[in-house]
């Protein structure tokens, strides 16, 4: 039987090859890294009729990322919360350890999703999965572990919206956007708008 090569069943992960042939998929698990399959793991695929794709997250910062030392360095990329907190992805429930929300605004985080990337055309993966595209930005809301107000994020706002009149201590700015929910809205809009603007360009 055939019919299954005109049908693409993904699944939520990486399926093991027995499993593969059972199922007649023809792709790989939705959300596969990029590092677990090699040159020789997709040549495989191919020859056997299946393509490959794999996921890079835009927003969360993994414990298996952050706590490998030649990637220890990105935790400075993590986006801040409405105290000055580190924002955090709370639907990551099966990690017993934070995950932390990158800031879309990082150009050194932007330059570890795209070497990601280009890590798994270079093994001659069919195709990549850009997950959570809403980016940091989707997650802004003024709860503790939020995002949207880290010194990238203010910064931004202040370059580009100088007559906001946003305070210049970033302690001062957070509690200015608290306490006043008229900036807070503008502060949101220019986030959402930007944010766009810079993963359309990341994209592209």
């Amino acid at each position: 039987m055939k019919w299954y090569r005109q049908v693409q069943f993904v699944a939520a992960v990486a399926m093991p090859p027995e499993e593969e042939e059972a199922f007649g998929t023809t792709v790989n698990g939705m959300w596969a890294d990029p590092e677990r399959r090699t040159a020789d793991d997709v040549a495989d695929a191919h020859e056997a009729g299946r393509r490959v794709l794999f996921s890079v997250p835009m927003i969360a910062l993994t414990p298996n990322v952050y706590e490998d030392p030649p990637t220890a360095y990105l935790l400075d990329e993590v986006c801040g919360d409405i105290g000055g907190a580190p924002s955090e992805c709370d639907w990551y429930y099966w990690e017993s350890k934070p995950v932390y929300a990158a800031c879309i605004y990082s150009q050194a985080f932007r330059d570890y999703l795209l070497d990601r990337c280009r890590l798994g055309v270079d093994r001659g993966m069919d195709v990549v999965n850009l997950d959570e595209i809403m980016t940091s930005i989707g997650l802004m809301d003024r709860e503790p572990g939020g995002c949207g107000f880290c010194s990238r994020c203010l910064d931004r706002f202040r370059t580009h919206a100088p007559d906001a009149a946003l305070p210049e201590g970033d302690d001062e700015a957070r509690a200015a956007l608290a306490a006043d929910d008229d900036l807070y809205a503008r502060y949101r809009r220019f986030q959402e708008e930007e944010a766009y603007r810079e993963m359309v360009g990341f994209i592209g």
